[in-house]
């Protein structure tokens, strides 16, 4: 009869022995209602309810972190409840999570705690085939030792030191990350390693044997050069916009210069006719006494009131235009100036020119 007992006892012990495996994931929802203030009295290794709430209104998958006081921690995320839900149901998932790690970051406005969960292994699949839930950065110490920094569950943490191991690359020891790294990443494992490992070399390994890493990878890369390009291109506008409003106020300058000048041009004009009513000037010579190349254009109308007023006044003969006469006045700068005219019923044609455009005068001369 004793036998007997014994023998249930050890049946039933036996079978609530089960091995089972662990997933790990942040809470969400935690920034609502007094949360963040539950999550600041938390501790690594702490243990919490996973409450299932089949009747919310919200999500019917929904599962409520609560402390062991009922604080609540928030909920786990909607795609991985949909999962979890149905085993916990079940009995197939522990209503008990563990806290492996906790983000309090106020800087950053970031806050969560990191549960492990443990599930019967033939249910590791669904979660295994439906999340990439693989992470990593290389972390250099200021003690400069280096360290493989892994978010994953710890079946995936086993697997990556076994290749590691089978890749002859030395494990010293490895063990839960409660620290931020340096990216700002809180990840929840750590493996140390030898300070002269190439970290290329095991990117490559874990790249190999996680396929997901090499797309994220890749996916990173072309979100930095994209982010590169934005900024090159805002920077571009921003570039553009100053070159626009500098135009605008070049063009802006211009136009009250060619008003400017216009006005100078109608008023030379008008000063010129009262001056010398009986002279008509062709082509630019007005522009070219109120230019720059005359520097003083005094001498050139001395010389432009003797021809008119006073007939005996002489110049060059031109040689291959018949009645046209050409004289020189100094500009200023030097002798360069050319007037040539030609007097007819008291009336007196004037081309007022520079030395440089002597060819195309003449040819002009010669058309009049």
């Amino acid at each position: 009869m004793f036998k007997n007992i014994f023998k249930r006892k050890r049946k039933a012990e036996t079978s609530s022995l089960i091995d089972y495996e662990t997933i790990t994931l942040w809470t969400a929802g935690i920034k609502y209602e007094s949360r963040i203030d539950s999550l600041m009295d938390c501790k690594i290794h702490e243990k919490v309810i996973l409450e299932r709430q089949p009747n919310n209104e919200i999500d019917t998958n929904a599962i409520h972190v609560k402390r062991k006081n009922g604080q609540s921690l928030g909920f786990i995320g909607k795609a991985k409840a949909q999962l979890l839900s149905t085993l916990l149901d079940n009995q197939n998932a522990e209503a008990v999570a563990t806290i492996i790690n906790l983000k309090c970051d106020s800087k950053k406005d970031n806050y969560g705690a990191k549960l492990s969960i443990r599930i019967k292994p033939e249910y590791m699949n669904i979660f295994v085939n439906s999340i990439d839930d693989i992470d990593y950065t290389f972390e250099v110490s200021s003690s400069n030792n280096l360290y493989l920094l892994i978010d994953c569950d710890e079946k995936t943490l086993n697997k990556v030191k076994k290749i590691l191991f089978g890749n002859e690359i030395e494990i010293q020891y490895s063990g839960v990350s409660y620290s931020t790294s340096s990216n700002g990443k809180n990840y929840d494992w750590y493996i140390k390693l030898n300070n002269d490992e190439d970290q290329n070399r095991m990117q490559s390994i874990l790249e190999a044997s996680f396929p997901m890493l090499k797309v994220k990878s890749e996916k990173e890369f072309k979100n930095e050069y994209l982010e590169i390009q934005d900024e090159e291109l805002n920077s571009l506008k921003s570039s553009n916009e100053v070159l626009i409003q500098e135009n605008e106020k070049l063009n802006n300058k211009l136009n009250r210069i060619y008003r400017k000048v216009s006005q100078t041009e109608t008023q030379f004009d008008k000063f010129c006719k009262l001056y010398l009513p009986n002279t008509d000037f062709i082509q630019d010579s007005h522009k070219i006494l109120i230019s720059e190349d005359i520097v003083d254009f005094s001498k050139a109308f001395s010389t432009l009131h003797k021809i008119e007023n006073d007939s005996n006044y002489k110049g060059k003969p031109m040689k291959t235009l018949d009645k046209w006469f050409d004289t020189h006045f100094n500009t200023g700068i030097k002798d360069d100036g050319r007037i040539y005219f030609k007097r007819e019923n008291n009336k007196t044609t004037i081309l007022v020119s520079l030395k440089k455009n002597q060819t195309s005068d003449i040819k002009l001369l010669k058309k009049i």
